[in-house]
């Protein structure tokens, strides 16, 4: 799933670069959409571990949305500026290190918060190499 997220991820980092006037920074994509299948979303949102939601099955035609935004009247020039609401089949979906007093459950994480909390549930290391690896068997009780 960390692998999936890659692009898009890039392409919303692509965006906020260039509206920082960051030296190199091109426009990134404003749209991107991917077709998955139901076992992918159902993955996705075991992955995601959102605050607060519960799911038994992934209907037919599930979507999701990772929308970033920019804070109206920002002072800072800094990705604190930025945030991304993220929802599935049209409920928002909050993660842990976006939660806030003002946000308790966590549904308008701040960009960099985002980019965290994704890489707290990421793997560490080479994917590819991780997924050639051989690993031990479970012990039987």
């Amino acid at each position: 799933m960390a692998r999936l997220l890659q692009t898009p991820l890039a392409q919303m980092q692509a965006i906020v670069d260039f509206d920082l006037n960051k030296p190199g920074a091109t426009q990134g994509n404003k749209y991107l959409m991917y077709s998955l299948h139901d076992f992918q979303i159902a993955l996705m949102l075991k992955w995601l571990q959102p605050v607060n939601f519960q799911w038994f099955m992934v209907p037919y035609a599930s979507q999701f949305f990772f929308e970033l935004y920019k804070s109206d009247g920002c002072t800072t020039k800094d990705e604190t500026c930025f945030y991304v609401k993220t929802t599935y089949n049209s409920a928002s979906l909050g993660f842990k290190t976006c939660q806030s007093k003002d946000d308790p459950q966590g549904q308008k994480c701040s960009f960099p918060d985002f980019k965290t909390y994704l890489a707290s549930i990421s793997p560490v290391g080479n994917l590819a190499d991780l997924c050639n690896k051989t690993w031990p068997k479970p012990q039987q009780s």
